[in-house]
């Protein structure tokens, strides 16, 4: 059963000094003066989301909004990208794991940046054996392929079950070779895949810069995605290949997407206007 009685929640809140940044747009928030408002039920599922912040923090309630959607849904695990301030997000994780340390996070971040931007992934700290990966210190860059984004990865058991969760950020539509960009990504992800060991359910999750319906043939006979018409359209995708989750444990599962999961702390303009215009996709799986 992966409804994960391990991830138990705490109502109790610390309270913490209201810290200022010098910095525009990188004040931190605090927590304790809000009436926090969460789904409990979200705390039952392992749930699986992926978020572009687009150059977070690019405004002042960027950071507040973020922090309620992690209150709100408290996501097993969440791949991030496009942050620009490392210091910034991890002084952000800290205050949200001081006001909710039994629902706290681990953070890691990409050890480069390309285009003046990081990708990260944070992980529930109470899950078992967690690692945390990234592939540009296993793989080479090809030179004839230029710069990219090279993925991020964890790998972690819950339940008795064991996920690898890749972060992607695929190169936008009108940059050159990217077709190749991508499939070269894929290879070296499915290699990071075997040498972990073919025992963990691979899933990819991040900003793919175009549509499921649009990725390479194989890609989308390898790997299924929730295919509700918000998911099958978006550039964000959660994908999960098919041998091991319709092979594995396809009797045991539903993969259940979750609809508009902003809808509870922002409308659809506020959210593009303070945040990002790229919207959180999130997914349950349960047994």
């Amino acid at each position: 059963m992966l409804n994960e009685g391990l991830l138990n929640h705490s109502n109790a809140y610390s309270r913490m000094i209201f810290t200022k940044r010098t910095k525009k747009n990188e004040t931190i928030p605090n927590p304790s003066k809000w009436k926090i408002v969460r789904n409990e039920n979200y705390l039952k599922f392992f749930t699986i989301g992926t978020y572009n912040l687009n150059r977070f923090p690019k405004t002042k309630q960027a950071a507040e909004l973020f922090l309620k959607f992690l209150f709100f849904y408290s996501p097993t695990v969440i791949s991030l990208q496009e942050i620009v301030r490392k210091s910034y997000i991890r002084q952000l994780i800290s205050t949200y794991n001081k006001h909710n340390p039994k629902c706290a996070y681990n953070l890691f971040i990409s050890s480069t940046s390309y285009n003046n931007t990081h990708q990260a992934i944070i992980t529930r700290r109470n899950l078992q054996n967690t690692s945390f990966f990234d592939l540009e210190n296993h793989y080479r860059n090809p030179r004839e392929l230029k710069t990219f984004r090279f993925p991020i990865a964890t790998k972690f058991c819950v339940s008795g079950y064991s996920f690898s969760i890749v972060n992607v950020h695929f190169p936008y539509d009108r940059k050159k070779n990217r077709r190749d960009i991508i499939n070269y990504l894929f290879t070296i992800i499915q290699d990071f895949y075997h040498n972990i060991s073919e025992t963990y359910y691979l899933i990819i999750a991040g900003d793919f810069n175009q549509t499921f319906r649009d990725l390479p043939t194989q890609i989308k006979n390898d790997y299924y995605t929730a295919e509700t018409p918000d998911f099958y359209n978006s550039y964000d995708s959660i994908l999960i290949m098919k041998d091991r989750i319709f092979n594995g444990i396809k009797d045991d599962v539903k993969i259940i997407p979750v609809e508009n999961p902003t809808s509870v702390f922002a409308t659809r303009s506020e959210h593009i206007k303070k945040i990002s215009d790229h919207f959180p996709k999130l997914v349950r799986i349960t047994g």
